[in-house]
């Protein structure tokens, strides 16, 4: 059998029982740990990285390119602090030792409306990733088209088996949204296995396990053209890591791209841990003392485009909403599209699309900074915040108009694109079961609390609000983070890899009969972490937390279900699909077991023992 691929011997296999066992063991990791590797002529050992001293070499990465005009914008405005951050980082732990990785971007059409109003969130996502990978000291590469794709990939994918792992690899991880990863897919054909391991999705509102498990998605009948991936759920990345997926912003974007570990690379952080992006350090308590609040409210939305086509714009049925706010106070803008501006308020001060030094000094004048109900999740309120601003969170009441767009907007959308000069339209359902209770369920629940209660006027009578910037929301925070997570996740080892976050923040906790895990670990002041799983669906971690086990049941196939490990009436379920342990989502009423963690107050993605 070991010489039906020649791959075998290629990885030290000669037909002997030691040398089959070993390569089970260590190269495809079925077999516990031999503890004896097999030497490959072609491995890499990763080298000790550097932190970066300046940007020169990554502005020549990025070379001329259009695509990524408004991404060199952010990352010149903000490299001062990128810089400073990663000084800070080195002295606060040893980061010479931390491995030095490799890393490609590809991006596809992926600012065709950052200077025309369109949401900014995934340009921010990726400028502040690829900006933090490369001041953290790793090699990153960056391409724009599959042509350039197929290139990297080809000298390593045409001569590799589809039975073995491959040996050398232009990477160490491979970092794309869920539209590059379609064109990578496509590029790897057959081989696609090979790399699945070392991805990392920058999937904005992130995949939950019911739609990334292909037979169970199917046997819910979740249409998502976005899941159905089958791997590991924390190798989904998502801007707002405690509230699991959200596709952010692709309705104008259908923005594709690409990011490449080489040996020695790097990776973004996982499900519930991510927080994809940094905020200017220059947005502080100092500067913005320096600047005088204005009695001025500034509007904060875009043009919505849904089902069959119809668009919804920013200020189109809030009439009484925005006129409410402007008996107390003159009200901004920031619109640009001529369709738009027929549903401006004659009132509304517009000031058009703004550079972001513009928008800054804009935000720092400003008392209020007013949601308008879409877009869903984005930076924009936290940049206000940090400015010194009070932003209108709007609230969805359930069964309320906004609530139900909201919750529509995840399950049918649709965005075009133009790809080779030909205009798609493609119609999909986002892979997540959640319903949004606000337009920033982030700054309500970790910032403060709603307070529309007490009305505009006592908004308005405040004097000053001291700026405020989660410590996770700066460059040193993010750096802190994405760094520990490049350096201790490895998902292509199995069990053999040590688990992290460390197994001491584990925290069990049951479920009612209707709570998801993550509901019922942030009642108790916690966060649902799914690596922690394994430790728990256990038939002695059921006996350990004082639960009566009559009968134990291991369901599979079509009776397998998110909600296990549960129990209930003396009935145990033991979880038999590792890719359906699930934090989200609900569909028995049994008391489902949970593994919670801890964490720290700002570093909602790191847990007290991760330091």
């Amino acid at each position: 059998m070991w010489k039906s691929d020649s791959c075998y011997a290629d990885w030290g296999v000669d037909g002997s029982d030691c040398t089959i066992y070993h390569y089970l063991s260590q190269v495809e990791h079925w077999c516990p740990p031999t503890g004896k590797n097999i030497n490959s002529t072609k491995s890499v050992r990763s080298k000790a990285k550097i932190m970066k001293q300046n940007f020169t070499e990554l502005f020549k990465i990025l070379g001329r390119d259009i695509q990524y005009k408004w991404i060199k914008m952010r990352m010149r405005r903000m490299q001062g602090s990128w810089l400073e951050a990663a000084q800070s980082l080195a002295a606060k732990f040893d980061t010479g030792k931390w491995k030095k990785k490799k890393a490609s971007e590809t991006g596809f059409k992926i600012a065709d409306n950052a200077f025309k109003g369109g949401p900014l969130g995934e340009l921010v996502q990726w400028s502040d990733l690829i900006s933090a990978l490369y001041v953290l000291g790793h090699e990153i590469k960056v391409t724009n088209s599959v042509e350039q794709l197929t290139e990297l990939f080809t000298p390593f994918l045409s001569s590799a088996s589809s039975n073995c792992p491959i040996q050398a690899k232009p990477y160490d991880i491979l970092y794309t949204d869920i539209s590059g990863l379609k064109f990578l897919k496509h590029v790897a054909g057959n081989k696609f296995h090979l790399l699945q391991c070392e991805i990392r999705v920058v999937d904005s509102f992130g995949t939950e396990p019911e739609f990334n498990h292909a037979v169970y998605a199917g046997r819910k009948q979740h249409s998502s053209q976005w899941g159905k991936w089958n791997f590991n759920p924390k190798q989904f990345n998502t801007m707002f890591r405690k509230y699991l997926l959200y596709m952010a912003f692709r309705l104008l974007f259908a923005f594709r791209s690409l990011l490449v570990l080489k040996p020695g690379m790097f990776h973004v952080s996982s499900l519930y841990e991510v927080l994809l992006l940094s905020l200017p350090k220059h947005i502080n308590s100092t500067l913005a003392a320096t600047y005088k609040k204005e009695n001025i409210s500034l509007t904060f939305g875009i043009l919505q485009t849904t089902l069959m086509f119809r668009i919804t714009f920013i200020f189109q049925g809030k009439e009484e909403y925005i006129n409410a706010i402007h008996e107390v106070s003159p009200v901004h803008a920031t619109v640009e599209t001529s369709e738009e501006l027929n549903h401006v308020p004659p009132f509304v001060i517009n000031h058009g699309v703004l550079p972001g030094f513009e928008l800054h000094a804009l935000l720092q004048r400003t008392k209020v900074f007013v949601g308008m109900g879409f877009p869903y999740e984005g930076p924009a309120p936290l940049e206000a915040i940090a400015n010194g601003a009070v932003y209108l969170n709007v609230r969805f009441s359930k069964s309320s108009p906004l609530y139900e767009k909201a919750a529509s907007f995840f399950k049918v959308s649709f965005f075009t694109c133009l790809y080779d000069r030909i205009k798609f339209i493609t119609f999909f359902g986002k892979p997540t079961s959640r319903k949004l209770t606000s337009q920033h369920p982030y700054t309500s629940t970790f910032i403060g609390r709603h307070c529309l209660d007490q009305g505009c006027k006592y908004i308005f009578s405040i004097v000053h609000v001291e700026p405020y910037m989660p410590y996770e929301f700066t460059c040193l925070g993010m750096l802190e983070r994405l760094g520990l997570l490049v350096e201790k996740q490895d998902f292509c080892q199995g069990d053999e890899s040590p688990i992290w976050p460390p197994v001491a923040a584990l925290q069990t906790v049951q479920t009612d009969d209707q709570q998801s895990c993550m509901e019922a670990c942030t009642l108790k002041g916690l966060i649902c972490e799914p690596a922690y799983f394994p430790y728990i669906n256990l038939h002695t971690h059921f006996a350990k937390e004082g639960i009566t086990c009559d009968t134990f049941k291991v369901p599979d196939g079509t009776k397998v279900e998110i909600d296990f490990p549960a129990h209930a009436d003396g009935t145990c379920y033991i979880q038999s699909d590792p890719l359906l342990y699930s934090c989200a989502g609900r569909y028995t009423t049994l008391l489902h077991i949970c593994p919670c963690r801890n964490y720290i107050k700002g570093q909602v993605a790191l847990c007290k023992d991760c330091l």
